[in-house]
Protein backbone atom coordinates (compact mmCIF):
# COMPACT_ATOMS: atom_id res chain seq x y z
CA UNK A 1 0.00 0.00 0.00
CA UNK A 2 1.29 3.67 -0.46
CA UNK A 3 0.70 6.57 0.97
CA UNK A 4 -2.50 7.34 -0.61
CA UNK A 5 -4.11 3.86 0.01
CA UNK A 6 -3.30 4.42 3.34
CA UNK A 7 -5.07 7.61 3.47
CA UNK A 8 -8.18 6.69 2.07
CA UNK A 9 -8.35 3.62 4.23
CA UNK A 10 -7.90 6.33 7.46
CA UNK A 11 -10.73 8.19 5.63
CA UNK A 12 -13.03 5.14 5.54
CA UNK A 13 -12.05 3.82 9.22
CA UNK A 14 -13.01 7.64 10.58
CA UNK A 15 -16.73 7.61 8.78
CA UNK A 16 -17.32 4.42 9.96
CA UNK A 17 -15.93 5.29 13.51
CA UNK A 18 -18.86 8.65 13.05
CA UNK A 19 -21.03 6.53 11.35
CA UNK A 20 -21.39 4.02 14.32
CA UNK A 21 -21.13 6.58 17.02
CA UNK A 22 -24.39 8.63 15.55
CA UNK A 23 -25.54 4.54 15.49
CA UNK A 24 -25.27 4.27 19.19
CA UNK A 25 -26.17 7.27 20.56
CA UNK A 26 -29.46 6.98 18.85
CA UNK A 27 -30.46 4.36 21.88
CA UNK A 28 -29.18 6.69 24.34
CA UNK A 29 -31.28 8.40 27.07
CA UNK A 30 -30.45 12.11 25.50
CA UNK A 31 -32.16 14.93 23.92
CA UNK A 32 -34.44 14.21 21.14
CA UNK A 33 -32.58 17.37 19.03
CA UNK A 34 -29.68 15.40 19.52
CA UNK A 35 -30.85 11.72 18.68
CA UNK A 36 -32.58 13.55 15.49
CA UNK A 37 -29.28 15.06 14.27
CA UNK A 38 -28.05 11.44 14.80
CA UNK A 39 -30.16 9.38 12.84
CA UNK A 40 -29.44 12.02 9.96
CA UNK A 41 -25.64 12.27 10.41
CA UNK A 42 -25.77 8.26 10.31
CA UNK A 43 -28.01 8.28 6.83
CA UNK A 44 -25.86 10.86 5.55
CA UNK A 45 -22.76 8.90 6.30
CA UNK A 46 -24.16 5.30 5.07
CA UNK A 47 -23.82 5.18 1.35
CA UNK A 48 -20.28 6.98 1.02
CA UNK A 49 -19.14 4.34 3.44
CA UNK A 50 -18.50 1.54 0.60
CA UNK A 51 -17.04 4.28 -1.84
CA UNK A 52 -14.49 5.39 -0.01
CA UNK A 53 -13.63 1.75 0.96
CA UNK A 54 -13.99 1.14 -3.09
CA UNK A 55 -11.69 4.14 -3.65
CA UNK A 56 -8.66 2.42 -1.60
CA UNK A 57 -9.07 -1.15 -2.94
CA UNK A 58 -8.91 0.35 -6.45
CA UNK A 59 -5.27 2.36 -5.49
CA UNK A 60 -4.07 -0.78 -3.52
CA UNK A 61 -4.67 -3.13 -6.31
CA UNK A 62 -3.54 -1.24 -9.44
CA UNK A 63 -0.49 0.08 -7.26
CA UNK A 64 -0.14 -4.18 -6.55
CA UNK A 65 -0.24 -4.41 -10.55
CA UNK A 66 -3.19 -6.48 -10.18
CA UNK A 67 -5.38 -6.91 -13.77
CA UNK A 68 -8.22 -4.52 -14.82
CA UNK A 69 -10.89 -7.57 -14.42
CA UNK A 70 -9.95 -8.31 -10.67
CA UNK A 71 -10.44 -4.18 -9.84
CA UNK A 72 -13.43 -4.07 -12.36
CA UNK A 73 -15.23 -6.79 -10.28
CA UNK A 74 -14.34 -5.57 -6.91
CA UNK A 75 -15.92 -2.38 -7.55
CA UNK A 76 -19.10 -4.25 -9.05
CA UNK A 77 -19.45 -5.77 -5.59
CA UNK A 78 -18.43 -2.41 -3.34
CA UNK A 79 -20.77 -0.93 -5.72
CA UNK A 80 -23.80 -3.33 -5.21
CA UNK A 81 -23.09 -2.74 -1.83
CA UNK A 82 -23.51 0.92 -1.83
CA UNK A 83 -26.45 0.66 -3.97
CA UNK A 84 -28.16 -1.78 -1.34
CA UNK A 85 -27.38 0.88 1.52
CA UNK A 86 -28.91 3.34 0.06
CA UNK A 87 -32.08 1.48 -0.76
CA UNK A 88 -32.02 0.13 2.86
CA UNK A 89 -31.21 3.59 4.85
CA UNK A 90 -33.61 2.54 7.01
CA UNK A 91 -32.94 -0.84 7.77
CA UNK A 92 -36.06 -1.69 9.44
CA UNK A 93 -38.72 -0.65 6.59
CA UNK A 94 -39.26 -3.64 5.09
CA UNK A 95 -40.81 -1.83 1.30
CA UNK A 96 -37.72 -1.91 0.26
CA UNK A 97 -36.37 -5.46 1.16
CA UNK A 98 -36.40 -7.23 -1.45
CA UNK A 99 -34.90 -4.67 -3.61
CA UNK A 100 -31.65 -3.48 -1.25
CA UNK A 101 -31.65 -7.64 -0.50
CA UNK A 102 -30.83 -8.29 -4.42
CA UNK A 103 -28.52 -5.57 -4.83
CA UNK A 104 -26.31 -7.23 -2.04
CA UNK A 105 -27.12 -10.41 -3.21
CA UNK A 106 -25.03 -9.34 -6.63
CA UNK A 107 -22.33 -7.80 -4.87
CA UNK A 108 -21.79 -11.74 -2.81
CA UNK A 109 -22.26 -13.67 -6.38
CA UNK A 110 -18.67 -10.51 -7.42
CA UNK A 111 -17.00 -11.67 -4.34
CA UNK A 112 -17.55 -15.06 -5.11
CA UNK A 113 -16.35 -14.60 -9.12
CA UNK A 114 -13.28 -13.60 -7.41
CA UNK A 115 -12.29 -15.45 -4.19
CA UNK A 116 -13.53 -19.15 -5.31
CA UNK A 117 -10.33 -21.20 -6.05
CA UNK A 118 -10.21 -24.69 -8.34
CA UNK A 119 -10.27 -26.48 -4.90
CA UNK A 120 -14.05 -24.98 -4.13
CA UNK A 121 -14.83 -26.12 -7.98
CA UNK A 122 -14.26 -29.84 -6.96
CA UNK A 123 -16.86 -32.23 -7.46
CA UNK A 124 -17.19 -33.59 -3.69
CA UNK A 125 -16.23 -30.30 -2.59
CA UNK A 126 -19.18 -28.13 -4.83
CA UNK A 127 -21.79 -30.97 -3.56
CA UNK A 128 -20.70 -30.39 0.02
CA UNK A 129 -21.29 -26.58 0.06
CA UNK A 130 -24.58 -27.32 -1.74
CA UNK A 131 -26.15 -29.34 0.43
CA UNK A 132 -24.81 -27.91 3.64
CA UNK A 133 -25.86 -23.70 2.40
CA UNK A 134 -28.68 -25.28 1.83
CA UNK A 135 -29.39 -26.56 4.82
CA UNK A 136 -28.58 -23.44 6.65
CA UNK A 137 -30.36 -21.46 4.25
CA UNK A 138 -34.02 -22.94 4.60
CA UNK A 139 -33.13 -23.04 8.62
CA UNK A 140 -33.22 -19.32 7.76
CA UNK A 141 -35.65 -19.00 5.91
CA UNK A 142 -37.63 -21.27 8.93
CA UNK A 143 -36.39 -18.38 11.57
CA UNK A 144 -37.64 -15.47 9.94
CA UNK A 145 -41.09 -16.76 9.70
CA UNK A 146 -41.30 -18.46 6.82
CA UNK A 147 -42.18 -15.70 4.70
CA UNK A 148 -43.90 -16.43 0.97
CA UNK A 149 -43.89 -15.01 -1.98
CA UNK A 150 -40.98 -12.43 -3.03
CA UNK A 151 -39.46 -12.31 0.30
CA UNK A 152 -39.07 -15.86 1.24
CA UNK A 153 -37.72 -16.42 -2.10
CA UNK A 154 -34.94 -13.93 -1.28
CA UNK A 155 -34.44 -14.87 1.92
CA UNK A 156 -33.83 -18.41 0.68
CA UNK A 157 -31.40 -17.70 -2.19
CA UNK A 158 -29.92 -14.60 -0.31
CA UNK A 159 -29.13 -17.14 3.04
CA UNK A 160 -27.88 -19.69 0.50
CA UNK A 161 -25.57 -17.49 -1.07
CA UNK A 162 -24.27 -16.13 2.68
CA UNK A 163 -23.25 -19.79 3.51
CA UNK A 164 -21.74 -20.72 0.18
CA UNK A 165 -19.41 -17.00 0.99
CA UNK A 166 -18.19 -18.55 4.58
CA UNK A 167 -17.74 -21.66 2.92
CA UNK A 168 -15.78 -20.67 0.60
CA UNK A 169 -14.17 -18.85 2.62
CA UNK A 170 -13.14 -22.16 5.34
CA UNK A 171 -12.15 -24.01 1.93
CA UNK A 172 -9.71 -21.41 1.25
CA UNK A 173 -8.30 -21.75 4.75
CA UNK A 174 -8.23 -25.03 4.81
CA UNK A 175 -6.36 -25.33 1.82
CA UNK A 176 -3.55 -22.63 3.12
CA UNK A 177 -4.68 -19.77 0.86
CA UNK A 178 -3.39 -16.52 2.56
CA UNK A 179 -6.95 -14.93 1.90
CA UNK A 180 -8.93 -17.50 3.49
CA UNK A 181 -9.04 -16.02 6.75
CA UNK A 182 -10.23 -13.15 5.27
CA UNK A 183 -12.64 -13.95 3.18
CA UNK A 184 -13.78 -16.81 6.15
CA UNK A 185 -13.93 -13.87 9.03
CA UNK A 186 -16.02 -11.31 6.16
CA UNK A 187 -18.33 -14.23 5.40
CA UNK A 188 -19.15 -14.86 9.23
CA UNK A 189 -19.89 -11.33 10.03
CA UNK A 190 -22.00 -11.16 7.16
CA UNK A 191 -24.39 -13.84 8.49
CA UNK A 192 -24.23 -12.43 12.28
CA UNK A 193 -25.17 -8.49 10.07
CA UNK A 194 -27.96 -9.82 8.15
CA UNK A 195 -29.07 -12.07 10.70
CA UNK A 196 -29.67 -9.53 13.01
CA UNK A 197 -31.14 -7.56 10.40
CA UNK A 198 -33.98 -10.29 9.47
CA UNK A 199 -34.41 -10.62 12.95
CA UNK A 200 -35.35 -6.90 13.56
CA UNK A 201 -37.52 -6.84 10.44
CA UNK A 202 -39.46 -10.28 10.94
CA UNK A 203 -39.42 -10.88 14.58
CA UNK A 204 -39.03 -7.70 16.94
CA UNK A 205 -36.22 -4.99 16.87
CA UNK A 206 -34.35 -4.35 19.73
CA UNK A 207 -31.86 -1.77 20.99
CA UNK A 208 -28.57 -1.10 19.16
CA UNK A 209 -29.86 -3.66 16.41
CA UNK A 210 -29.08 -0.50 14.10
CA UNK A 211 -25.79 -0.16 15.88
CA UNK A 212 -24.82 -4.13 15.64
CA UNK A 213 -25.88 -4.79 12.36
CA UNK A 214 -23.84 -1.95 10.51
CA UNK A 215 -20.53 -2.62 12.92
CA UNK A 216 -20.71 -6.42 12.02
CA UNK A 217 -21.61 -5.46 7.66
CA UNK A 218 -18.45 -2.61 7.87
CA UNK A 219 -16.19 -5.43 8.75
CA UNK A 220 -17.81 -7.78 6.80
CA UNK A 221 -17.17 -5.85 3.50
CA UNK A 222 -13.70 -5.01 4.78
CA UNK A 223 -12.55 -8.39 5.46
CA UNK A 224 -13.78 -9.44 1.86
CA UNK A 225 -12.50 -6.22 0.90
CA UNK A 226 -9.00 -7.83 2.15
CA UNK A 227 -9.46 -10.68 1.11
CA UNK A 228 -9.31 -9.60 -2.85
CA UNK A 229 -6.40 -7.81 -2.04
CA UNK A 230 -4.54 -10.56 -0.49
CA UNK A 231 -5.59 -13.24 -3.08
Amino acid sequence: MNVFSISVLGLFFALSVFHLFCSFCQYLNLSSNFKKSCVIYADYTKPVLLPVLCLFAILTLLNNGTTNKTVLILCGALFFGAVGDFILLNPLDKRYFVAGTLSFLAGHICFLCLLTTEFFWQQRMLIYTTVISGIFSVGAWLLNGHKKGPSGAVILVYGFILFVQLSSGIQNLVNHESFGIFQTIGGALFIVSDGVLSFTLFTKDFKFSRFLIMLTYLLAEMFLTFAVINL
